[in-house]
């Protein structure tokens, strides 16, 4: 019925009985209840010309059963499908071997290493089989640059904080006798880093140590968690700086225990 006129009644009822039902079942309950047959075409073109919403995703909901569960195959519907049915034993046309190699996107060379579907990097496939496991803090690395000559010989483990500088600062594209010089600079510029931290670590904690002593009145800082209680609570310190474990401390009244001295702020009497 081309260009029907929805009545009042028509319309309400299709507002309601449209979320949650298939044209199938829209089109049997509307023709059931006003006795003209709806078009699954005038189904769709009501439902887009007045924005109504299905509800339907297209997918199976959680907990739904499928029309032809526990029902057996029919040998019509076997005769049918045999064809294209998987034989036992059958192979599938993209089936790689165990030992099969591939390139990823990467351009990283791959092994299959176990069936049916475990793929590992060559390269580091060949250093573990070499040499042991991989530590988490270390990366195997190409001395050529190639990722795909993957040759013990042209292999290197390196920690990960070298590669970053290696990346970093562009010594990343030295390679071949250059690759070894690249190494050393970038764990050179490490140490260097690092050997600037201690010292002004260092001379913090000396500072401190010259700044705190028996009778000072001290406050606890935010560098540690300190306790409602504690928390703007002044306190004298009854011994001179020492190192506890590594850390410098010291031990101050109403306290149990030590107190680390980078923890502690001197303030004046009053």
């Amino acid at each position: 019925m081309n260009g029907h006129r929805y009545t009042d009644e028509e319309k309400a009822f299709m507002s309601e009985i449209v979320p949650g039902h298939s044209y199938a079942q829209i089109k049997r309950i509307f023709t059931e209840k006003f006795g003209w047959e709806i078009s699954t075409k005038q189904i769709k073109t009501y439902i887009t010309r007045y924005h109504l919403n299905t509800g339907r995703t297209g997918r199976f909901e959680q907990g739904h059963i499928p029309s032809n569960a526990g029902k057996k195959m029919t040998a019509d519907v076997y005769k049918k499908i045999s064809p294209t049915m998987f034989k036992k034993g059958h192979v599938s046309g993209n089936y790689r071997p165990v030992g099969s190699e591939r390139i990823n996107k990467d351009g990283y060379i791959e092994i299959k290493t176990q069936a049916p579907s475990t793929w590992k990097l060559k390269h580091r496939f060949i250093w573990e089989n070499t040499y042991g496991a991989i530590p988490k803090d270390s990366i195997v690395i190409f001395k050529d640059g190639n990722k795909q000559n993957v040759t013990i010989d042209n292999l290197m483990l390196i920690k990960k904080s070298v590669n970053a500088v290696l990346n970093h600062s562009g010594l990343a594209k030295y390679t071949g006798e250059f690759k070894e010089a690249a190494i050393k600079l970038a764990e050179l510029k490490i140490a260097t880093y690092q050997a600037k931290v201690n010292y002004r670590k260092g001379v913090s904690l000396m500072n401190k140590e010259k700044q705190l002593h028996i009778g000072d009145t001290v406050v606890m800082n935010n560098k540690y968690y300190v306790s409602a209680r504690n928390k703007g609570k002044k306190f004298t310190v009854r011994t001179e700086p020492q190192m506890v474990c590594g850390t410098l401390s010291v031990w101050l009244e109403g306290v149990n225990g030590c107190y680390a001295v980078d923890g502690l702020d001197k303030v004046n009497n009053e």
